[in-house]
């Protein structure tokens, strides 16, 4: 029996979720089937995390920056 079968949903949110006919081998088989979509979704969360992380320091490092080169010219502009 297919995902498709079982949930049609998967396919149309419109179509109702199918109870009869449903083994003991399909529970099973769906359960793997949620346990390995968790575990996508939490590789994918911690990757989405550590691009905001990357992206925040970026934007921290960019925003100083211009007051970083301010202070180096004028710390140039005493020596002369």
């Amino acid at each position: 029996m297919s995902f498709a079968a079982i949930l049609p949903c998967l396919d149309s949110p419109q179509d109702p979720i199918v109870f009869e006919g449903v083994t003991a081998e399909a529970v099973e088989m769906l359960t793997h089937e949620r346990e390995r979509l968790t575990a996508r979704i939490e590789v994918l969360t911690r990757n989405r995390d550590a691009v905001a992380r990357y992206l925040d320091e970026l934007r921290r490092r960019s925003a100083a920056a211009p007051r970083e080169r301010g202070i180096d010219a004028a710390h140039r502009d005493d020596d002369q």
